[in-house]
């Protein structure tokens, strides 16, 4: 048998920006970059090439809004684990999902890593 392990629906990464910015109570912003845009970035991270190569195709994948068709996302998970699994934001806010015995108060710099006209700004 072959499990198709997705996520129980789909989730736009201006989406994730909004939960992480709630979650993080920061603004965090969505940079939409094109193709060669995006692997200039991250050649500019010292990225691997063949990451980058990768990591872009991805992202050129879902430019395309495969990944936003509802007809992409399988119930499998949910039936091998015998439960719903959580979403973005469900793990955002669970503290279990972090680290045991710690309060979560992330600091929102301790994550966030921005991109700007194609060149990586650490977040202030």
């Amino acid at each position: 048998k072959v499990y198709n392990l997705t996520a129980r629906k789909p989730i736009t990464d201006r989406k994730v920006a909004q939960q992480l910015s709630e979650a993080y109570g920061t603004p965090i912003e969505h940079v939409e970059l094109g193709y060669h845009d995006y692997v200039d970035s991250m050649k500019a991270r010292n990225v691997p090439s063949w990451v980058s190569r990768d990591a872009a195709a991805f992202e050129k994948m879902k430019a395309s809004g495969i990944d936003e068709d509802a007809h992409n996302y399988y119930p499998d998970l949910e039936q091998l684990i015998g439960r719903k699994p959580e979403s973005f934001l469900d793990y955002l806010t669970n503290e279990k999902s972090q680290r045991p015995g710690k309060k979560f108060a992330p600091k929102p710099s301790d994550f966030e890593t921005v991109s700007k006209g194609g060149k990586p700004v650490e977040a202030q």
